[in-house]
């Protein structure tokens, strides 16, 4: 509920209370507030895509003006474009991973998913930002749990080949499993030869199968000669 709803609502409760004169606003305000709200979507859309269409034609600054405008308007879409197109590529401002990873940070802040996983990456191999690997673990996780599929892909990776953090096949597999049923190809992939080698999970065909044909058809071409092994 909108601040400025609550407040007309208390208005005519109180007035309610008082006597029995009914309060229009309240009706009428919500019809507003709607219409308030898709002309915002509208602006944050159209300075995006604004945007990437200025990019497109290489109008750089340009582009950067108008995603800087879409970012005031509370669009972290914008933010991320700022940090990855105009700060990490140098196109409409000096090339800085130190701003592209401030961009990402403010988006990552505020919930977006992709700028968590952004900021996770960024931590994990000291793009822009001392390298943490803790720190990077802790945003992959927060992306990865608000639904970014890459994210998990990312966490199951790091645990099933180890390296920066010890091997674990079993938070490997749940990180993948998380991903494939996420939509994710390649850890579909991974998902079918985990279950056709018991590697983290336990061994199933059907299951195998069933992710292997789903990788095969995202485009993981690997695939099909597995599922013809399980024939």
């Amino acid at each position: 509920m909108s601040a400025m709803r609550y407040i007309i609502l208390s208005i005519c409760l109180l007035a309610a209370f008082f006597s029995a004169a009914p309060c229009p606003a309240a009706e009428a305000e919500p019809a507003v507030e709607a219409e308030k709200a898709a002309e915002a979507d509208k602006d944050q859309k159209d300075h995006l895509q604004r945007g990437v269409a200025l990019y497109h034609e290489e109008k750089y600054a340009e582009a950067r003006a108008i995603w800087e405008v879409g970012e005031k308007a509370g669009d972290l879409d914008c933010t991320m474009l700022l940090g990855t197109y105009i700060h990490s590529a140098g196109r409409g401002a000096p090339q800085s991973d130190q701003k592209a990873f401030a961009q990402y940070m403010q988006a990552a802040r505020k919930n977006h998913a992709e700028g968590m996983s952004v900021v996770g990456s960024c931590y994990l191999y000291g793009v822009g930002v001392e390298k943490n690997t803790t720190k990077g673990i802790e945003w992959l996780t927060k992306a990865a749990n608000a639904g970014y599929a890459s994210a998990s892909a990312e966490l199951g990776d790091l645990y099933a080949h180890g390296g920066s953090i010890k091997q674990n096949v079993k938070l490997a597999a749940k990180w993948h499993l998380k991903a494939a049923q996420g939509g994710y190809p390649q850890s579909q992939l991974y998902m079918g030869k985990a279950y056709m080698t018991g590697d983290g999970v336990n061994l199933d065909r059907d299951a195998a199968k069933e992710w292997l044909q789903k990788a095969l058809d995202g485009g993981e071409e690997s695939a099909k000669a597995l599922l013809e092994k399980l024939q």
